[in-house]
């Protein structure tokens, strides 16, 4: 009875807009000003953080997670809201990446309701509550994008197998966005045991159902998903095609490194731009030389992606391109360039370039450079790090001192002698314990 209650709550059709400006949403409940957050695309890192995150706050004894009560009024109040600020509010909710770390009281405003933080955490944690489930089923096919990408959420980080099963069965929903919704779910759920619903999803009439199908599949991580998603590479929709060229550069298959390669030569900008990324999660040394030629793309997201693969992948046969890019027009190009020539495996020259880099108008290039120099230990260098003792910045003769430091030559201890003279002790105290080294 209490199910059938919530799901007829949901299921009422949310207010019209008014044609003038709107008047100030209602308030929430439990202030759900608490902007839960999705992060699709988050590292693996953040994943276990978000765990962990979850474990001590059942730790510190805070509530486990929302019941299916809170759950209907939360979905509730969100369909009622103007679309932009239910966007901005649902933008972490279910997956316990709150705006601070749970429990944690020290960032929480003053004047800030004292149940913010304690909502924050509740919605912040795993649903136990089973009874939630076929209201959070319905709704994702609701109209409002961001209640759909709610119960999606709260699905995906539900902990019993009783979402999983919801979320599989309704990729054979009627309604597409009810589809598309229920692949977002598995894919931020990540279970391998959804990978054939999700495989058979990549046949759905729908484009969209097809895209979030492709990229849940690169957030299940299962091999098995390389073979149907390669020919997805060549879909007439863009959407699809970047979808799939990140999730096999999630999934980490070399055997995925062909077709990543023509998908760099992509006419859509977007597509061009996840093969690069993905191309250097695979570190597969097939792809230096498509990425070298995307160094010299119009489009400077995708310079800046090809240098940073490039120097995942550490293929020395990319300084010399990687030293022309550290003079590209656009700063964050040119930083990646650098930095990414400080990360090639066995290289011992230091490229041109990056000897210019040295003097780059941003100071942020320039350590870059000066730790790519330290890195590669070219005794040529010295000279040019020397100069830059005379640098305005403490932090950039550090980073000399350190680079010095690295560099196996005699030419490096007068430039270190210098450095103890420096006003900043910082500096001061690298140069004495970099003298102090058997060198």
């Amino acid at each position: 009875m209490l199910t059938t209650l919530l799901i007829a709550l949901l299921q009422a059709p949310a207010p019209a807009a008014p044609p003038a400006a709107p008047a100030p949403p209602p308030p929430f409940a439990y202030r759900s000003r608490v902007a839960p957050r999705v992060h699709v695309h988050a590292p693996r890192a953040r994943v276990h953080a978000a765990r962990l995150a979850r474990f001590v706050s059942r730790g510190a004894g805070l509530e486990s997670g929302p019941d299916s009560v809170m759950v209907a009024t939360f979905l509730a109040d969100l369909g009622r809201t103007p679309s932009p600020v239910c966007g901005l509010a649902i933008a972490r909710v279910g997956n316990g990446w709150s705006g601070r770390w749970p429990g944690d009281r020290a960032s929480a405003l003053r004047d800030e309701a004292p149940d913010l933080a304690a909502a924050e955490d509740r919605l912040g944690a795993p649903l136990t509550d089973r009874r939630a489930v076929p209201l959070l089923t319905v709704t994702l096919g609701r109209p409002e994008p961001c209640v759909r990408r709610a119960a999606a959420e709260l699905l995906g980080n539900a902990a019993m197998p009783e979402a999983g099963r919801a979320l599989r069965g309704a990729l054979g929903d009627r309604d597409a966005r009810a589809r598309e919704a229920a692949a977002l779910g598995l894919g931020i759920m990540g279970d391998s045991g959804s990978y054939p619903a999700l495989v058979a999803a990549l046949r759905d009439p729908d484009p969209d159902v097809v895209r979030m199908s492709a990229w849940a599949l690169g957030s299940v991580e299962d091999h098995r998903a390389v073979k149907p998603l390669l020919p997805l590479l060549h879909d007439r929709n863009d959407g699809v095609r970047e979808a799939s060229a990140e999730a096999l550069g999630r999934i980490g298959d070399t055997t995925a490194s062909p077709g990543l390669v023509e998908a760099l030569a992509d006419p859509s900008p977007r597509v061009r731009l996840a093969a690069a990324r993905a191309t250097g999660e695979l570190e597969d040394q097939r792809g230096v030389p498509a990425l070298i030629r995307a160094l010299r793309d119009s489009d400077p997201g995708l310079r800046a992606a090809a240098a940073l693969s490039l120097g995942a992948i550490e293929d020395p046969a990319a300084a010399e391109a990687l030293g022309r890019a550290a003079s590209d027009s656009v700063t964050l190009v040119r930083l990646e360039a650098v930095t990414a020539l400080g990360q090639l495996d066995g290289l011992r020259s230091a490229p041109p370039g990056l000897l210019a880099a040295l003097n780059d108008r941003d100071s942020e290039v320039r350590r870059a450079a000066v730790d790519a120099l330290g890195q590669i230990g070219d005794p040529k260098a010295v000279a040019a790090l020397t100069a830059l003792l005379k640098d305005g910045d403490p932090e950039t003769r550090r980073g000399v001192v350190e680079a010095l430091s690295q560099i196996e030559d005699s030419a490096v201890t007068p430039p270190l002698i210098q450095a103890m003279k420096d006003p900043d002790p910082g500096v001061r105290r690298a140069a004495a314990e970099a003298l102090g080294n058997d060198r």
